[in-house]
């Protein structure tokens, strides 16, 4: 049987190609997906073999892409073939998305992201059995968030792949709340426990699972929380679970931290 939450070690690169080429992705769907709420349009989904887009329409058709992480192929799928280009080529972002245009324009369909969303000339590394490892711990997360996202109430989005942050996330939403911009200005949004899975930023170097409430009550900071998890303060507020801290025979340990801040969190931002 294999081990769950496998430990993630020494894929930096990996990791980083990952995510740059997923900006590439997600900066097409912006320039071409049907506009969301949330700009849920440009996120991806994860599915047996990697992340997905949902399919989008062009002048030849609908257009769909995949990040196949059992593969190693990036994929666009077009009404006139398949664009697969293999993600161990050490190609930057700004030569993915080149690539990708020259190639999709040869089968009809004129892509148009924004640089400014994805550009990088930094050159990538990527190891196969690593993306796999990733994979993996994909599926096993989105495990656990799937058995305790159907807990929490009606009022909760679909668990996806956001690729500004790199990270696997869904969110509960709550009564409406008032707020001030940065602008000055007071404007309203629904209150938000967002949970997901990061895998590591300047906040803190190693992957995480994080517990979000919004706004945020200083109070919480005075509520224990199961585990190694912890509140945390810099840079944004909410909660972390360090993802190495994990036992991969027992799901349990993450279970009680997420039901734990939707415990605390939530009755001060409910309906």
């Amino acid at each position: 049987m294999t081990e769950r939450f496998p430990p993630l070690v020494d894929w930096t690169p990996t990791r980083d190609t990952l995510h740059a080429y997923s900006r590439v992705v997600g900066a097409i769907l912006r320039a071409h997906a049907e506009p969301e709420p949330d700009w849920s349009h440009t996120s991806l989904m994860l599915d047996e073999d990697g992340l997905v887009s949902r399919a989008f329409s062009t002048r030849r058709g609908d257009v769909g892409i995949r990040l196949d992480l059992r593969r190693h192929r990036f994929e666009l799928d077009a009404p006139g073939g398949v664009v697969s280009i293999s993600l161990d080529g050490g190609l930057s972002a700004t030569e993915l998305a080149e690539e990708i245009g020259r190639r999709g324009e040869a089968l009809g369909v004129k892509l148009a992201p924004d640089p400014a969303h994805y550009a990088s000339d930094r050159p990538t590394g990527y190891h196969s059995a690593k993306a796999e490892r990733y994979l993996q711990v994909l599926h096993d997360v989105a495990r656990t968030f799937e058995s305790v996202r159907q807990g929490f109430g009606d009022d909760v989005t679909e668990l996806r792949l956001w690729p500004h942050h790199f990270d696997l996330a869904f969110e509960w939403r709550g009564k409406d709340v008032t707020y001030e911009s940065k602008d000055g200005s007071e404007k309203s949004a629904q209150a938000t426990v967002t949970f997901g899975f990061s895998t590591g930023d300047e906040s803190h170097a190693g992957a995480y699972v994080y517990a979000n409430p919004w706004p945020f009550d200083g109070e919480l900071l005075g509520s224990e929380l199961p585990g190694d998890a912890r509140w945390h303060t810099e840079a944004w507020k909410g909660s972390i679970y360090p993802y190495a801290a994990l036992d991969g025979a027992n799901e349990q340990p993450l279970r009680d931290y997420l039901d734990t801040v939707f415990q605390l969190a939530t009755p001060a931002l409910a309906l």
